[in-house]
């Protein structure tokens, strides 16, 4: 979770989950006032370091088209798939990373 300074209460979160090896970081959320700063990133990495802690060899991540497909891709990660046309005038945006020595 991410917290504002001086706060307690949480204000953004990432959750993922690890099966099969690999990492699916499911949720990310942050307020548009705490993006741009590294948070993000950091958030990221440290998910990351946890899922390679846990054995995993890789992570992915889905986004739409007019979500953070960019964000992800700045952090490392290629796109593999896509659906066009989905939602209506975009598109779903599947990108992974490898987390294992041999690809990192």
């Amino acid at each position: 979770t991410a917290t504002r300074p001086g706060e307690a209460e949480p204000a953004g979160a990432l959750v993922g989950l690890c099966a099969y090896g690999w990492l699916y970081l499911h949720m990310f959320f942050l307020p548009e006032d705490m993006r741009g700063g590294g948070l993000g990133a950091r958030m990221v990495r440290q998910m990351e370091e946890a899922a390679r802690a846990h054995g995993c060899v890789g992570a992915w991540v889905d986004s739409y088209s007019f979500q953070a497909p960019g964000f992800y891709e700045r952090q490392g990660y290629a796109r593999f798939g896509e659906i066009a046309g989905f939602p209506p005038g975009h598109s779903r945006v599947f990108l992974m990373k490898r987390l294992d020595a041999e690809h990192a």
